[in-house]
């Protein structure tokens, strides 16, 4: 009964994720933002069956994602820029004034598209993989930079 109820209700057109989503999210954001913290967002993308495919933005919470907005598109392979830029635009809208903003996500997302546009934004961003990372962020003294572990690449902030 509880399966059918949830399907039925993330089914229906007339429900806008964003809308229902967007004082929760404005709310978060606002909160993790405070104090001059960075926001960390992170984007990926999951099968959720033979024909469908999502990309989700999540904010990270310690070691937890807290999804923001998420796009579905029939598709059996990667979701592009296109595509997923309508759930990053979603999510730049929830973003208080001034919020300082880190967008990781993994390989496949480290496109020419993307990091344009996250400039566009005054956002820093870094790709995750086990070869090479991008980065780029410049707040103030504070810089990102690549830091290389065993199996992974990933960014952090140094003061």
């Amino acid at each position: 009964m509880h399966y059918q109820w949830i399907s039925r209700l993330l089914g229906n057109d007339l429900i806008g994720v964003d809308t229902v989503m967007a004082p929760f999210a404005h709310d978060v954001l606002a909160r993790s933002a405070a104090n001059g913290q960075s926001l960390v967002v992170m984007i990926d993308q999951s099968k959720v069956n033979d024909a469908h495919q999502m990309v989700m933005v999540s904010l990270r919470l310690g070691e937890r994602a807290l999804p923001l907005a998420w796009r579905m598109k029939k598709t059996q392979g990667a979701i592009g820029f296109a595509d997923y830029r309508m759930a990053l635009e979603a999510v730049a809208a929830l973003l208080p004034a001034g919020a300082r903003v880190m967008l990781m996500g993994d390989r496949f997302y480290g496109s020419p598209a993307l990091i344009c546009w996250c400039r566009a934004k005054g956002w820093g961003g870094g790709c995750a993989s086990s070869g090479t990372c991008w980065c780029s962020r410049t707040v103030g003294k504070r810089r990102w930079r690549n830091v290389s572990r065993a199996a992974s690449t990933c960014c952090a902030i140094l003061n």
